[in-house]
């Protein structure tokens, strides 16, 4: 996944993530899967996660809903960004923002229609 590709729904605060990312020098988010436990629900990953060229193992828990269409997949979990070498802002907009950021993934996969 690329960093332009994330929308905050606030222009500027779009504009100060890829600043404090670099994301002219790093503008890709890359998740390596290791592995994978468990079934529909909840399933535990790991994997190698690289931000800003630094990769680090990590594991996560997946919450996983198979319809007879689709599938979707949820996880939060939290980020320190001073693991991957970005130094986190001292002003976010008008607020301190934390070196540890909470991160929210929602993905849903849909079945191809084929029209005849």
């Amino acid at each position: 996944m690329r960093w332009q590709d994330i929308d905050t729904k606030n222009g500027t605060r779009n504009r100060h993530m890829l600043q404090t990312v670099d994301a002219e020098h790093f503008p890709v988010i890359r998740f390596d899967l290791g592995g994978a436990t468990g079934d529909t629900g909840q399933v535990k990953v790991r994997g190698t996660l690289t931000l800003h060229g630094v990769s680090k193992p990590i594991e996560w828990t997946l919450a996983v809903r198979a319809g007879a269409d689709s599938m979707s997949i949820a996880a939060d979990f939290p980020v320190d960004m001073r693991e991957y070498g970005i130094k986190p802002p001292v002003k976010f907009l008008i607020a301190r923002m934390g070196a540890v950021v909470q991160v929210h993934v929602r993905l849903v996969f849909q079945k191809n229609q084929t029209r005849g």
